[in-house]
């Protein structure tokens, strides 16, 4: 379904602000934020003379401007003046090893020599190993101390050589993730480093790209290493499109070795249409979404029209499945001779290190969400995301488990215009209220179209919420979270404990927010549902890159047990309309009752049903195409199973009379329909057995058991067993339980009991309309007879096959 958002092109696109009331102005010196104004929509040139003015002030500088809009462009312009200079060393911590690369590449295509650029990935270029000739055997004492590994850097590798150096936040703050130690070649490169600086009075300016996906480095423990450097640090770059709470902690911390002096400078996010890609949105249920014939038709789509793609995905366990040659899209890819890169880690087969995006494959993988440019002409961009799930505790959101940053990150990865798809789970609904305040009544009004088209059936609401309020949300949730362990606190202080005692301190709200405040908004932001977020941010444009054309809907029948048969009352009405209601040289063509059978059996069992919030079992569908069939020909809720199945067979048994005496020739069937025919067809036969059996005595018309004998006989006669096995089988409704006659004849009874069931069915469907036995009085004396009060082979509905139009009958 195409959309047109242009009803929100006025709406401003969100995002987390830095301002300087977020710092105490008794602690930190902050000016209000400078900001620039896009000139189509990019801001380098502006920036670039902001922070060339100011090379020589000692301060923190917080730029947040939108991805794509050049602000790297901009620092590493002011990166290459630092380095013309000599006082200073330049320092870029990243966020991962894929960035280094970058940005060696990048200061490489400004013309900064090569010698002058220390890449910490080629660190063991520098090492060599440690002779021990000369020495003692290892201590006790002595374990553990870092300088006593294998290796050590060479004597000719001098700092002084390099006036930038390109390397992790994890080696800068020493966050060796699994290890106590930092690893002992990155001790000996950081103390050269400080040693080099002190001695040669060399200022540090350090600038830390994607601060966002830095966080987990800035704990209390890591921040010391930091402080090695008091004294030498001369200004702190801080560069972020998607900043967060925690990050303005960090902000504070880093701004301790400027003397607590922050300038921000901050971008207003105006969209540049010549590079946004066309965004689509696709929608799916199912569990395995590797199997998903959108996402395979898409693919294919792409590779015959040789157009270059990327599949980002959730899961590494995932992106196994796709790129699995047995697999359907994995299959594909092979047989089409597809290059891929694997990109994802895996211990057994990759080194960690070494998974990159490569521009030149398909990438197919977890290890490009962030931190690299798609570049390619009219490239495809498909994004995986995963399958919601009710549990809190279940953590399945992979790469995008910090949430809405996260998701703002990758699909900003794509840079020329293209297309991107995105393959999501329902979203949970929106709360109305939430947003009656925020837009027009036109905007409210579709926004609140594509949520109840697209919605998560049962699911709780979710409210839209400003993300610069979530400040107030994390003082309230440390809020409340101290008061509930204040009488503890309170108790600590009176019961005044030694000082020599294990430390028990409570953590500051800062500490709360930069450990775990993030954790906490990922949750409460859009209920911490991701595709909520996605459908209202694509739907008002809050996508730099991307605007939304299209929404691929899960036609879903969306059902509650309590008011199932009303609900489809309303499917059926608006599905006959739609199928009903075809002009023809001005006539109006009426289904026959077999394709409205055929049409909702069809549409019960082919498209995502959703009852009570959870997907539809077998069963349930049988009951669903029930309740249509009532709604259908009885216009009645209170019709019976067993109602149901009587005039069903009634209608196919005699409709296969008449098609016969007819002569089949004419209504052109397939060869599976004639067979179905034909055993109905042999049904009757079984009717007229019993209709010339019928007994009258006095005012008795009674079947007792002369026909049921008579029945038996004609029964084995014609191999009514093996009939009944066909229509079981191939029937439209009798293959199912939606009618009770599968169930009634199970396999495992005899013969003689399947032919007296029979038997018993066609006596109730034809001659006394579904009544047992009564105590009558015969010819032959008392007994329990079927008293006949009904019969007719008179032309009912047909749903055994479709009718020819009337003109030509």
């Amino acid at each position: 379904m195409k959309i047109d958002t242009s009803l929100f092109d006025n709406i401003p696109i969100e995002f987390k602000e830095i301002n300087h009331t977020d710092f105490d102005s008794s602690l930190y010196n902050v000016k209000p934020k400078e900001i620039i104004k896009p000139i189509d929509g990019y801001i380098s040139d502006s920036l670039t003379k902001k922070l060339k003015l100011d090379i020589e002030s000692s301060n923190t500088v917080v730029i947040n401007a939108g991805v794509g809009q050049g602000k790297t462009t901009s620092i590493l312009d002011v990166v290459k003046c630092y380095a013309d200079k000599k006082d200073y060393i330049v320092v870029i911590a990243v966020p991962y090893k894929s960035l280094i690369k970058q940005y060696y590449d990048e200061l490489l295509d400004i013309d900064v020599p090569e010698k002058r650029l220390f890449n910490m990935l080629n660190i063991n270029h520098y090492i060599k190993q440690k002779d021990r000739s000369n020495q003692e055997s290892e201590k006790p004492e002595e374990w553990g101390k870092l300088y006593d590994e294998e290796h050590i850097i060479n004597d000719n590798f001098k700092i002084s050589d390099y006036d930038i150096h390109i390397l992790t936040v994890n080696a800068l703050l020493g966050n060796s993730v699994e290890s106590l130690f930092r690893a002992s070649i990155k001790t000996q490169y950081f103390n050269k480093l400080l040693k080099y600086c002190e001695s040669n009075n060399k200022k540090l300016v350090l600038l830390f790209d994607e601060i966002h996906a830095s966080i987990h480095n800035f704990k209390e423990e890591f921040i010391f290493n930091l402080w090695n450097y008091q004294d030498l640090i001369h200004k702190n770059y801080i560069i972020s499109a998607t900043y967060n709470e925690a990050s303005k902690e960090v902000i504070k911390y880093l701004s301790e070795f400027t003397e607590r002096n922050i300038r921000i400078i901050e971008s207003k996010r105006l969209i540049n249409i010549k590079n946004q890609s066309d965004l689509f949105l696709n929608f799916y249920l199912k569990k395995d979404i590797e199997q998903e014939k959108s996402l395979y038709s898409l693919i294919l789509k792409a590779i015959d029209a040789g157009k270059h793609f990327d599949i980002l995905v959730y899961s590494k366990n995932l992106a196994k499945k796709i790129v699995n040659r047995n697999g359907l899209i994995g299959g594909l890819l092979y047989d089409r001779n597809i290059s891929i890169n694997k990109c994802f880690s895996d211990p057994i087969v990759n080194d960690d290190d070494s998974i990159i995006y490569d521009k030149e494959k398909i990438n197919i993988g977890t290890k490009f969400s962030t931190g690299i440019n798609i570049e390619h002409q009219d490239h495809i961009y498909i994004v995986l995301f995963p399958k919601d799930v009710n549990n809190d505790f279940v953590n399945n959101k992979g790469i995008f488990t910090m949430g809405v940053n996260s998701i703002i990150q990758a699909l900003a990865r794509q840079r020329k215009k293209g297309e991107i798809h995105l393959f999501t789970p329902l979203p949970l609904n929106i709360e109305e209220k939430s947003i009656t305040k925020i837009y027009s009544k036109e905007q409210e009004k579709m926004l609140l179209k594509l949520f109840n088209r697209s919605k998560k059936f049962g699911g709780k609401l979710v409210s839209y919420s400003n993300i610069n309020n979530q400040k107030e949300e994390l003082i309230r949730t440390y809020s409340s979270l101290y008061k509930q362990v204040l009488p503890a606190i309170k108790k600590i202080k009176r019961y005044k404990r030694n000082e020599k005692l294990n430390r028990l301190l409570y953590p500051t709200q800062e500490i709360f927010n930069l450990n775990k405040g993030e954790k906490h908004l990922t949750k409460t932001f859009f209920g911490g549902n991701l595709p909520a977020f996605i459908l209202w941010a694509s739907t008002t444009n809050q996508f730099l890159n991307c605007r939304l054309k299209g929404i691929n809907f899960l036609d879903a029948i969306f059902l509650t047990k309590e008011n199932q048969y009303e609900e489809l009352k309303s499917i059926v009405k608006e599905k006959i309309y739609e199928n009903e209601v075809i002009e023809v040289d001005y006539m109006y063509e009426i289904m026959k009752p077999y394709k409205k059978i055929e049409l909702f059996v069809d549409y019960v069992y082919t498209k995502p049903i959703i009852l009570d919030g959870k997907k539809a079992m077998k069963v349930d569908k049988e009951s669903i195409v029930l309740d249509i069939i009532k709604i259908l020909f009885f216009n009645s809720k209170e019709v019976s199973k067993q109602d149901a199945l009587h005039y069903y067979l009634k209608s196919c048994i005699v409709n296969s009379y008449i098609a016969k005496n007819d002569g089949l020739d004419k209504y052109k069937l397939s060869q599976s329909k004639i067979n179905l025919i034909e055993s109905f067809n042999k049904w009757m036969r079984l009717v007229e057995v019993i209709e010339s059996n019928i007994e009258h005595y006095k005012k008795h018309i009674y079947i007792d058991k002369l026909a049921e004998e008579a029945f038996n006989k004609e029964y084995d006669k014609i191999g009514f067993k093996n009939e009944i096995t066909n229509l079981i089988k191939y029937d439209i409704l009798l293959s199912t339980n939606t009618l009770p006659l599968k169930d009634r004849l199970r396999k495992s009874e005899t013969h003689t009991k399947t032919r007296e069931k029979i038997f018993v069915l066609t006596v109730k469907t034809f001659f006394n309309n579904g009544e047992n036995k009564e105590p009558a009085t015969i010819e032959r004396g008392k007994t329990n007879v079927y008293k006949v009060t009904n019969f007719s082979k008179e032309k009912i509905p047909n749903f055994l096959f479709e009718d020819l139009p009337e003109e030509i009958l």
